[in-house]
């Protein structure tokens, strides 16, 4: 007796297309993790006790580029000071916390036979950077999008390979 093996073969194929799924958001993120690391090229700004200040306003602060450092630690007379450099408008956010990139995640969903995959953050703070505010007080930082252009060849590669072993 014959007997059909469709239901099992399309339940491996959904099983593994949405495993690629999560794999493709996964490559996303990470790519975003990296971005939002590395060396920036804004103003540098003194860190003491929970406040940062600008490092022309700080007292005993000479300019950025007289330091030529990446963020640290740094002497300044006696006394060791923690320097922040922020990031210029169209770079990715500098990360003085870490908050943002922590709070990358991915949400994968299947309704209706429809796979989507979401890569971001729930902070506000996530949208302004990488849009910037409508009043121009923050400029755009963008952080996301590059990182889902970075990661497309990878994500083309995950999702192109066998779905079924």
């Amino acid at each position: 007796m014959l007997r059909s093996n469709i239901p099992e073969v399309m339940a491996a194929m959904g099983d593994g297309a949405f495993s690629r799924l999560i794999e493709a958001a996964n490559e996303v993120r990470n790519t975003t993790n990296t971005t939002l690391l590395g060396s920036r090229s804004g103003a540098f700004y003194q860190v003491t006790r929970g406040s940062v200040v600008k490092e022309s306003q700080a007292k005993g602060i000479r300019t950025a580029k007289s330091y030529n450092l990446k963020p640290s630690k740094i002497k300044v007379g006696k006394a060791t000071r923690r320097v922040y450099q922020a990031s210029a408008p169209g770079e990715a956010p500098a990360s003085l916390t870490g908050e943002l990139r922590q709070s990358v995640g991915i949400t994968a969903h299947i309704q209706g036979g429809k796979m989507t995959a979401e890569i971001g953050t729930k902070l506000d703070k996530g949208l302004y950077l990488e849009y910037g505010t409508h009043d121009g007080h923050i400029k755009a930082r963008p952080w996301l999008k590059p990182s889902f252009d970075r990661s497309l060849d990878a994500v083309k590669a995950i999702l192109s390979r066998r779905w079924v072993e």
